[in-house]
């Protein structure tokens, strides 16, 4: 390597770690000036944070189990070393929205070769409103973007270089990704996929590292599994609420009542009728019993599927939530006015600006033999992306949210597809 070739190097590096420190300076300042992550504890945030004070102090009942264990967990261990402190809530996070930072920058710029397109990912990543914004939450959108990101960062490096520690590695940090949103279960095929085609002349060596890499996230995700089976008394997964998401999928309800408690999903409001359930939330047999039912009684099955797919993607009238729910006033703050918008406008923007272009991208060029190699990855992780929100959308929630885990990878993808190669 000449002098040159390490001043560049030295430099870009330089660089990514300026654009992280920015990014975590601006979630600090919003997350301790602009917006604590308590400040607003209501709904999925007040539930959160009701559970991280129970596992805090070694408590937890059935409808505990209704939420994933991940973020309550997370929130849980900073309560126990600060006392419930939501500012250092808000560092911790935003130390974690500069990591994915620093892991968009890494995984782009090993992906595509490109110094240019590894540092454009990182600053949109650094200065992307919806992950700005969540950062300052209570909400599994707070670290879910740095949790997957780490997962696949890790993945993409053991299945080239298979290692034991990097497996058990990589197993780990999928584990702890699908504790925070167990949706992530659907990436867990693609790992095969992604496996066979970095390894596409040495297929066994591929599914033997996937194999083991699936094998070590299981450890942690059945630990949790027996545990809420324990609080429930029948056998339970990650958490109870995937029934009635997906009874409220599929039913033309405003939403459910249970004595004093109520569910009523952002995408729901278009209907009037609230339903008294008869069970409790966390009894998910009698939800997806009844969830089925509904959608098999439906004449409109492919309009209301494709209406699912376009809430999901930010196409419907849902936006970012709780900044911009549907039906409700135009907040009288001027600050507020803005941010909404521009949270709206990512919302809308999200399928046009981020989705359609990598994918048409990595189409077009894949036809171009000289190219084709390096747009490969990009092109599987960006189709896996795009088929586990379309699956989660129909079948579990129908909201902008499910996406946001997952735009710091399409950043990459976006970037790896459309970068020149660095000399």
């Amino acid at each position: 390597m000449n002098s040159s070739t390490w001043r560049a190097r030295r430099l870009d590096g330089s660089s990514a770690v300026a654009i992280s420190a920015a990014a975590i300076l601006l979630r600090v300042w919003i997350g301790l000036a602009v917006h604590s992550p308590g400040a607003d504890l209501r709904s999925d945030m007040a539930n959160y944070d009701r559970v991280a004070q129970h596992l805090s102090h070694g408590f937890q009942s059935v409808p505990d189990t209704f939420h994933p264990v991940g973020y309550p967990a997370f929130l849980a261990a900073i309560y126990r070393l600060t006392g419930r402190s939501f500012g250092a809530v808000a560092i911790v996070q935003s130390l974690l929205g500069g990591a994915t930072c620093l892991l968009v920058w890494s995984l782009t710029k090993q992906m595509a070769g490109s110094d240019t397109g590894a540092l454009a990912a990182e600053t949109a990543v650094a200065f992307y409103p919806p992950l700005i914004y969540y950062g300052s939450m209570l909400l599994t959108e707070s670290i879910a973007p740095f949790c997957l990101t780490l997962a696949v960062w890790l993945l993409l490096r053991t299945l080239r270089r298979p290692t034991g520690i990097g497996a058990a590695a990589t197993g780990t940090a999928l584990a702890v990704a699908t504790l925070v949103r167990p949706n992530f279960l659907l990436f867990y095929p693609f790992v095969v996929l992604l496996a066979w085609w970095v390894d596409r002349r040495d297929v066994g060596k591929g599914m033997r590292a996937a194999g083991q890499i699936l094998a070590c996230s299981v450890p942690l995700l059945a630990l949790v599994a027996a545990n809420n089976s324990l609080l429930t008394g029948r056998l339970t997964g990650l958490s109870t609420n995937g029934g009635v998401n997906f009874f409220l999928m599929q039913a033309d309800v405003q939403g459910l009542t249970f004595y004093d408690e109520w569910l009523r999903p952002v995408r729901n409001a278009r209907y009037s009728t609230m339903v008294s359930s008869p069970v409790p939330f966390t009894d998910e047999p009698y939800f997806y019993k009844r969830g089925a039912r509904e959608f098999l009684a439906r004449r409109d099955k492919v309009g209301h599927t494709l209406t699912n797919v376009a809430e999901g993607f930010g196409l419907g009238l849902q936006g970012y939530w709780p900044a911009n729910e549907p039906l409700s006033a135009e907040p009288s703050d001027a600050a507020d006015r803005w941010g909404r918008r521009i949270l709206s406008l990512c919302s809308q923007g999200f399928f046009w600006v981020l989705v359609l272009p990598t994918v048409l991208g990595a189409a077009w060029a894949g036809l171009r033999r000289p190219r084709l190699r390096r747009l490969e990855i990009q092109s599987v992780l960006t189709a896996s992306i795009v088929i586990v929100l379309v699956v989660t959308s129909v079948v579990f929630l129908a909201d902008p949210r499910v996406h946001v885990p997952f735009d710091p990878i399409l950043i990459a993808c976006l970037a790896m597809t459309f970068a020149k190669k660095s000399a």
